[in-house]
């Protein structure tokens, strides 16, 4: 377990006790809402609070509820949870609760590729980033060192982490390739956190028999 602690947005045990039936709470002054931000393609989308986290690579942010905003992390696929009458995939309890603990009742940054887009389900196409408190909680978790850049656009201190790369790092999730998804900006920087994933065995790299190859994102649950 990542111990939240204080470390914990001062609203978030409320949202967390209340997610079953639908956050009610409302970002503080200056967090404002992703899809309402005016952006040129790769614009920063702006501070999000994550209100909920609905599996290893799909959050809601904001609130838990039809008013919130769900995001499906970019590039990435985390293997699926139990979804009745199917049974979870080898590691994906696993990967859901690990994003979890790092990004539940945290505040993350929101970018885009090439601007907004959704998926089929209505969910953003996002990168999110780790800075801050938010990146300090994370600071001590194997593999961020090796994936933490300097990016002051993201951070005044500078640091920032693509929690996208980072989950592909340690393998909780696969990348798409290219040819599936299509050329990302940070397309380089994920497949090569998967080879390194693979190479050591990380994740679902070392737990999983599982090689099928990903759908194609339109068809991702």
């Amino acid at each position: 377990m990542i111990p939240l602690g204080d470390r914990l947005h001062p609203r978030a045990p409320v949202c967390l006790a209340l997610a079953a039936v639908g956050c009610w709470y409302q970002p503080p002054d200056g967090i404002v809402r992703a899809d309402e931000v005016p952006l040129a393609p790769n614009d920063l989308g702006g501070a999000a609070f994550v209100a909920c986290v609905d599996d290893g690579d799909t959050v809601d942010l904001f609130r838990c509820d039809d008013e919130g905003t769900p995001v499906r992390l970019l590039g990435i696929n985390a293997p699926e949870i139990a979804h009745a009458p199917d049974p979870a995939e080898c590691w994906g309890p696993e990967a859901s609760d690990f994003l979890t603990q790092i990004l539940l009742g945290r505040e993350v940054v929101v970018t885009y590729d090439g601007g907004p887009q959704q998926d089929l389900y209505g969910r953003t196409l996002a990168y999110l980033w780790a800075i801050d408190d938010t990146l300090e909680s994370m600071s001590t978790l194997p593999g961020v060192n090796e994936v933490l850049e300097f990016d002051s656009e993201l951070a005044e201190s500078g640091k920032a982490l693509l929690i996208n790369e980072y989950l592909a790092s340690q393998g909780w999730a696969r990348v798409y390739d290219e040819e599936a998804f299509g050329e990302r900006k940070y397309q380089a920087r994920l497949e090569a956190a998967q080879a390194d994933a693979q190479s050591g065995g990380r994740g679902l790299w070392g737990q999983c028999a599982d090689t099928v190859a990903l759908p194609p994102p339109e068809e991702a649950p």
